[in-house]
């Protein structure tokens, strides 16, 4: 178990970070993994509200925390959201060719 200081370890404080997850669309990794590094991520939310994919932005906190947070993972969730469209749209597309030559 690490114990560092930004390394969430109460079970408690990991559900309620998983809450917020889920109610805001996007995670943060807010030095957890190493002390200078910040990252977010938004899901890529397939048919059934299924997660497959999520993309993310990461690097030097010092440089990241120069941008809004709202700036950040708006953009991302804005993103996730389009790639979500484009790739139901080729499933779809690909179900109808794989129909039509059958």
């Amino acid at each position: 178990m690490t114990t560092d200081k930004y390394t969430k370890t109460d079970p408690e404080l990991i559900r309620k970070e998983h809450r917020e997850i889920i109610d805001n669309g996007y995670a943060v990794c807010d030095r957890e993994l190493d002390d200078w590094l910040l990252a977010y991520a938004a899901p890529v939310i397939q048919s059934g509200q299924r997660v497959f994919y999520a993309i993310a932005l990461s690097g030097p906190a010092d440089r990241l925390q120069k941008i809004s947070r709202q700036e950040i993972t708006g953009a991302l969730k804005e993103k996730a959201a389009q790639i979500s469209v484009e790739i139901e749209q080729r499933l779809r597309l690909r179900n109808v060719v794989e129909i039509s030559n059958s």
